[in-house]
């Protein structure tokens, strides 16, 4: 039998082959302070994510699990210490992992597109990990896109649970053409003027994508809510198109905006101040 001096560790690798070991005889007596979720795992599982996360945090992101070297002691330890970091200081550590993909190169920190942000991770969490003692890494996984990604989730995001896709708090430019009734032109004006929160970015043939914020985009409509067009504003008030343009010309109507006031091609007017004149106008009558 061969044998080999003994290499050094820090305390968190100790205790992660404790852990290990554990399961690997589970008619032992438990390890104090294990956690609980890890306790879940089988050997095979264990040793798994082992094997996942601790690439991910060492190794180039593009080809994580391609792991060079891997039967030796020191490589071996390095996974194993890219694990405890994620497992032991959790979700913390698991956060910082996703943070560090994105810093990769050759990934994209913003876009539609979750493979493009989170590279081979993304569906190799879902495809090689399915079993519900996992679900503790998916469900980290889709708190994190639910708080931290710019993107939008789709319906092609099926990977994802409904819940997190209908939770999310961005959606696509077309979607928030659709809540303003105006075309993904305007939308993508009113981001770019700060009107709504958003991000815009170009795909790689050259589109212009973007996603904007739900609750930027709720309060817009609801202001919007509260407009009226000059069509509008006529038959609120009761009077001709033409009396309609000499109450603005002589100040009796204020418009939010119209060609007479900023340039815009639509007129508008606040409804509120409407009714007010409306009362006016009977009055005088």
């Amino acid at each position: 039998m061969k044998s080999a001096p003994a290499e050094p560790c820090s305390t968190g690798v100790a205790a992660y082959a404790g852990i290990l070991a554990s399961a690997l005889h589970p008619e032992t007596e438990a390890i104090d302070a294990i956690d609980s979720t890890l306790q879940r795992l089988d050997v095979h599982q264990l040793l798994r994510a082992t094997w996942f996360l601790g690439a991910y945090s060492t190794c180039d992101a593009a080809k994580a699990q391609k792991i060079a070297g891997v039967m030796e002691l020191s490589r071996s330890i390095s996974l194993v210490q890219g694990a405890v970091g994620v497992l032991f200081h959790w979700p913390q550590g698991f956060n910082l992992l996703l943070d560090q993909l994105g810093a990769s190169e050759g990934l994209q920190l913003s876009g539609n597109r979750l493979s493009a942000r989170f590279g081979r991770f993304y569906p190799s969490l879902y495809r090689d990990f399915p079993e519900a003692a996992f679900s503790f890494l998916r469900e980290a996984f889709e708190a994190y896109v639910t708080s931290q990604w710019t993107g939008q989730l789709a319906k092609r995001n099926r990977r994802l649970s409904s819940t997190s896709r209908e939770c999310h708090e961005w959606v696509s430019i077309k979607e928030a053409a659709k809540v303003l009734k105006v075309r993904t032109e305007m939308v993508r004006s009113l981001v770019e003027s700060g009107v709504l929160i958003g991000k815009l970015f170009l795909t790689t043939r050259g589109r212009k994508m973007g996603t904007v914020l739900r609750t930027s985009l709720h309060a817009e409509r609801d202001r919007r809510a509260g407009l009226a067009t000059l069509e509008e504003a006529r038959r609120i008030l009761g009077v001709s198109k033409k009396r309609m343009y000499k109450m603005v010309a002589d100040g009796t109507l204020r418009a939010l905006q119209g060609p007479m006031i900023n340039g815009a091609a639509v007129w508008q007017f606040d409804k509120a101040a409407l009714l007010a004149i409306k009362d006016t106008l009977v009055s005088a009558d």
